[in-house]
Formats: structure tokens, C-alpha cells, sequence
């Protein structure tokens, strides 16, 4: 529990820097009636599934990870597939953690499914197309970073969760007690809490 709560501590804290790092005054100036947050917003509203994931993804990791083109001509071809329970039927069952931290860039066209307790959450409430994004730690110590546009449901700390997805990357954060956690970046839109019978 406590080796979990560093981790979210040290996950929490990043984020927060980083947003706190990249915030803006407000503008102001209105053109053709339109300040420019909603000029921005409008553009938002424009963009596919991996346009707006190439937009957020530097932003959760902390400008770490950038979608690959792999990773977005997949999302592309299978974009409803992001938003449906048959994401579920791609899903290579003999692909391992250990496989992935060894050579993601082998299994970005790959679909996995891995489960985890949740150690934090977030959904951004602003914009067109709002991200949500799940911390889960495994068993075997392993961490995954999970981002889905769709909706998460009613899920709290501890719960374990099962996520269907791609591995976008690795991404690395620093541990409020010391040390480096490497986070399996997952994309996907299938999660279904576990049981206790099931866990």
C-alpha cells in the first residue's frame, strides 16, 4: 500500500507541475466575436480520435511520449473499434508486460488486456473531446498509465480493474520516495471492474 501511494504521489505531482508549468493568462481579445479559448475549442470539436490523443498525450506524460504514426494510422482504421465493447475480440493474450517494456514499438498495431488496482485517476472536464486517464499498479509490480475518451464509470482507489488497449510507449516518473517507475502506456476504451472472485 505504501509502495502504491508513493507512486501516485510521485504520478500526481508531475502532472500537476507540468500543468502548472504550461498555464497561461487568460486572452482576452475577441475576434469576430469569439475569444480565443473558444476558437481553440472550435478546432478541438474538428479533430479524428488521434489528432486530439496527439494533443493530449505529451500533456498526460509530461512531454515524454508523442503518438507514433504507427499508433495513429491504427487508431485511424479502427477508430470505431476505440469505442466499442469488440475491442475485446483483438486482443493478443500472449503478449506479456515484460515483453512490451523490453520493445514496445514491436506491439503498437497490437491489442492488449491487463489488469491492475487503481492507484489514481483523473478526467479533464474541459474541451470537445475530454480525456480520462487510470493509474493501475499489478500484482507482479508492474505500472500502466490507461487513456480512454470514454466515459470510466464508477471506479475508485484499490478497485482492479481489467483495460483493454494498445501500448502507446513507456513512460517514466519520478517516485516521491526515490527511485523511477517505468508505466506502460495503454489506449483503449474497454475497462470492467473486477470481483473479488475474480481478482
Amino acid at each position: 500500500m505504501k509502495k502504491k501511494f508513493l507512486l501516485s504521489t510521485g504520478l500526481c505531482l508531475t502532472l500537476f507541475l507540468a500543468a502548472c508549468g504550461d498555464e497561461k493568462a487568460p486572452e482576452n481579445t475577441i475576434q469576430d466575436g469569439k475569444t480565443e479559448a473558444q476558437e481553440i475549442e472550435v478546432e478541438a470539436a474538428t479533430l479524428g480520435l488521434s489528432d486530439q490523443l496527439a494533443v493530449d498525450l505529451p500533456e498526460i506524460t509530461e512531454n515524454t511520449l508523442n503518438l507514433r504514426l504507427r499508433s495513429r494510422e491504427y487508431i485511424d482504421q479502427q477508430e470505431k473499434l476505440f469505442a466499442s465493447v469488440g475491442i475485446k475480440e483483438k486482443v493478443d493474450s500472449t503478449i506479456t508486460p515484460q515483453q512490451l517494456t523490453d520493445n514496445v514499438e514491436d506491439y503498437f498495431e497490437t491489442v492488449v488486456s491487463f489488469k491492475g488496482d487503481v492507484v489514481s485517476f483523473h478526467e479533464k472536464e474541459e474541451g470537445a473531446l475530454p480525456y480520462r486517464f487510470i493509474h493501475l499498479y499489478a500484482e507482479d509490480g508492474q505500472s500502466y498509465l490507461y487513456i480512454t475518451y470514454e466515459p470510466i464509470g464508477n471506479i475508485a482507489l484499490d478497485d482492479s480493474l481489467q483495460v483493454v488497449g494498445i501500448p502507446l510507449g513507456i513512460h517514466e516518473f519520478a517516485n516521491v520516495g526515490g527511485g523511477v517507475t517505468k508505466a506502460i502506456v495503454l489506449f483503449g476504451g474497454a475497462i470492467e471492474k473486477q470481483t473479488s472472485n475474480e481478482s
